[in-house]
């Protein structure tokens, strides 16, 4: 749960906002900001911290609506993915934020 609330934490940040960003660059910033976290036994959960589960719920986020993921290859047949987050999707991001810190709480004890 806390890794769906970090990361829906970011898209919330990068909403409607005119950035686009590298999916792997992400990915590598919101492991080493979630590993912190765990060392300061903010997050309780080890697997928070993996970046796989922080590709998944990527991808949920993506289905819901709450970004956009576009993947380029280059000359070399290498690919890039960038996600971006469209300002429409404000409202929703915020109620679903809103419900995941709920649950949250009530788990908490």
């Amino acid at each position: 749960m806390d890794t769906y609330i970090i990361t829906l934490l970011t898209v919330e940040y990068l909403c409607g906002k005119p950035m686009v960003i590298p999916i792997r660059k992400l990915i590598k910033e919101l492991h080493a900001a979630t590993k912190e976290l765990y060392t300061e036994k903010v997050l309780s959960h080890l697997h928070s911290c993996l970046k796989e589960t922080l590709r998944t719920s990527l991808r949920r986020y993506e289905k819901s609506g709450y970004l956009v993921m576009r993947t380029f290859g280059n000359k070399k047949g290498s690919q890039s993915t960038f996600i971006q987050s469209p300002a429409e999707a404000e409202t929703e991001i915020r109620e679903q934020l809103n419900f995941l810190q709920s649950i949250r709480g009530l788990t908490q004890y």
